[in-house]
């Protein structure tokens, strides 16, 4: 079990009440801080959202966390489903290129960047979305993200 001992005036100054904000992976460590940026700096959590049931016939493809194959870090499989077949978590919309990151089991390391093929399809709201800015490689992200964590 991992252990903090911060001080309460560094949790309200920072805003940030999470572990492995104030207590980083020994690899971030070893990076010479000016050379790390906040995601803020180099992308944007998206939070487009659709409710697919308001269309029940239409089909859509749904991403959910065990579509992700952790071992490559893709979309291994997604569903087809209609808008009548909707979980209630089918609700984040994505395009092509964001980065998907699993927030629930977020050991087991869910993290993939959204192919082509599934731009303006919906995941679960189990998902945190990035977008990386345009001058940033999503790619990049992805792979710092699975070194790093």
């Amino acid at each position: 079990m991992k252990n903090l001992i911060v001080h309460q005036k560094s949790l309200i100054k920072e805003e940030r009440w999470d572990f492995d904000f104030h207590e980083p992976s020994e690899l971030i460590k070893s990076f010479d801080p000016s050379s790390l940026k906040k995601v803020i700096d180099v992308a944007e959590v998206v939070k487009a959202k659709k409710d697919p049931t308001k269309n029940p016939d239409e089909t859509f493809q749904y991403i959910d966390i065990s579509s992700v194959d952790i071992e490559t870090g893709e979309i291994a499989r997604s569903q087809d489903l209609t808008g009548a077949e909707a979980p209630s978590r089918a609700r984040k919309l994505v395009q092509a290129y964001d980065i998907i990151i699993s927030t629930c089991r977020p050991t087991r390391k869910a993290i993939a960047v959204v192919p082509e093929e599934l731009h303006g399809q919906i995941c679960s709201t189990g998902f945190s979305v990035i977008r990386a800015n345009a001058n940033i490689n999503p790619l990049y992200l992805h792979w710092v993200h699975s070194k790093v964590s």
